[in-house]
């Protein structure tokens, strides 16, 4: 909890009475009741964004020796007053007490005595913080918007709140000459949780549906997350779906600040999305275009479609004309080659390495110099290359590389179905330590998907 930063501005005081003392101990039921005042960090946002309106309800805990859990407080004319009893110091004390408060408030929420807070039903394998998938209300918005303070006091001290920030906040603007309206706007690829033990996020991305905020403006906030590469999704009144993907690298979304990402939307539908991020850090600037989405979209329709085994042969495999079996998995955005090499010495049909698409998507690049995940007999295996030239006895070919890439071309029938590879004029090698290299297959390897 103590990495969470905040940030963006934002202030109100609240008021409260002074109690009456005598010599340190305090006179009457009246003079045990704590009173509390609150603020709103400097450059921080609240859930309306200028401050806490009436109504809005405060979770505040006093740990060791009061122990009050959890105790409802709400904002009302500039004041926070308690639901019920409220806090009280206890008679004669004279330690100091650690008061947490949560906005907003829950219930079954809970603060245990080493500051770590989550929901009671759930410890200890609670999130730090979780916002609403859907914000495009304003109480999924608020509820989201969440904040946090905590502060020490003795005995007969107004204790001063001052509330920060646990999420970053993301305004969508967009210049739409389109002419018709936009009815929705998502912000996808995101996490929707950070977790409290691990400090990182859940692992899950989902789709935060952005709350209303003007013309052609939205607004959402997600949990601190980094390395995201979201896509901003847009619906119109004509039942149309734009969607623009990140071209310019990953986001890191910082708890307090704000990130202004302004789109112009147009016949083209290939403008460029730039993101200011406020404040208060140096300026970055992320892009977003529809024509990288669809080009992403595309990737994953081709990945999904080379999938399969395949029957490989090549010219030179330990013995002339040799065929065995690969198979093509994807991997998230990758894909892996199962058993491309066929050898039962060394290798199993478990022997993988990674392939990429070219970015024209008319090949695969397969890096050298990867190892592979199954091992001989303990012994990473590295995927090499050999460039050959049957005009030269084969103690004179080309040195092993590590280097570079080996290139796959996809070969596609008369009716654009994925039938095959060709491995181009680079030849397989792969490199065992202690063993050398082993596994020769020359160029002239290909490989037809099996029929499915």
């Amino acid at each position: 909890m103590k990495k969470l930063i905040m940030i963006i501005a934002s202030a109100i005081a609240v008021f409260a009475s002074c109690s009456r003392m005598e010599r340190g101990i305090f006179t009457d039921a009246d003079d045990l009741r704590v009173t509390f005042t609150g603020s709103v960090g400097q450059y921080t946002l609240k859930a309306g964004d200028a401050g806490f309106d009436n109504g809005d309800a405060i979770g505040i805990t006093a740990l060791n020796p009061i122990n009050a859990d959890n105790v409802k407080y709400v904002y009302r004319d500039g004041a926070l007053v308690p639901v019920g009893d409220g806090i009280s110091w206890l008679p004669g004390q004279k330690t100091q007490t650690m008061f947490y408060a949560v906005y907003p408030y829950r219930d079954n929420f809970h603060i245990y005595n080493d500051g770590t807070f989550g929901d009671v039903a759930d410890y200890p394998d609670v999130h730090l913080i979780e916002v609403e998938a859907d914000q495009s209300s304003f109480a999924g918005y608020s509820a989201s918007n969440q904040m946090y303070g905590f502060t020490e006091a003795a005995p007969g001290k107004t204790v001063n709140l001052t509330f920060r920030r646990a999420v970053a906040k993301v305004v969508i603007s967009v210049d739409n000459k389109l002419g018709v309206e936009i009815t929705e706007a998502y912000l996808a690829g995101v996490y929707g949780r950070y977790l409290r033990y691990s400090g990182v996020n859940d692992g899950t991305l989902g789709t935060i549906k952005a709350n209303p905020d003007g013309a052609n403006s939205w607004k959402l906030v997600t949990v601190p997350q980094g390395n995201v590469r979201p896509t901003i999704v847009l619906k119109t009144a004509d039942g149309k779906e734009y969607a623009f993907d990140c071209i310019s690298g990953s986001l890191a979304f910082s708890a307090g600040r704000q990130y202004t990402l302004a789109l112009v939307l147009d016949e083209n539908v290939s403008s460029n999305f730039s993101s200011e991020v406020q404040d208060w850090s140096e300026d970055k600037e992320y892009q977003f275009d529809h024509d990288t989405y669809m080009k992403k979209k595309q990737s994953e329709a081709i990945l999904q479609e080379l999938a399969g085994d395949y029957t490989v042969s090549s010219s030179v495999y330990a013995s002339p004309n040799s065929e065995w079996t690969m198979t093509i998995i994807p991997s998230g955005s990758r894909i892996g080659f199962y058993n491309l090499f066929a050898n039962s010495n060394w290798a199993d049909e478990s022997t993988m390495f990674y392939g990429d698409l070219s970015d024209d998507l008319s090949s695969i690049l397969i890096p050298c110099g990867q190892t592979s995940e199954y091992t001989y007999r303990g012994i990473p295996i590295t995927l090499c290359w050999l460039t050959y030239d049957a005009s030269l006895p084969e103690d004179e070919q080309e040195a092993v590389g590590t280097d570079g890439y080996i290139v796959a071309r996809i070969y596609r029938d008369g009716d654009g179905k994925i039938y095959g590879l060709n491995f181009g004029d680079r030849g397989l090698y792969a490199v065992i330590e202690d063993m050398g290299y082993v596994g020769i297959a020359y160029p002239t390897i290909t490989a037809v998907k099996v029929s499915q």
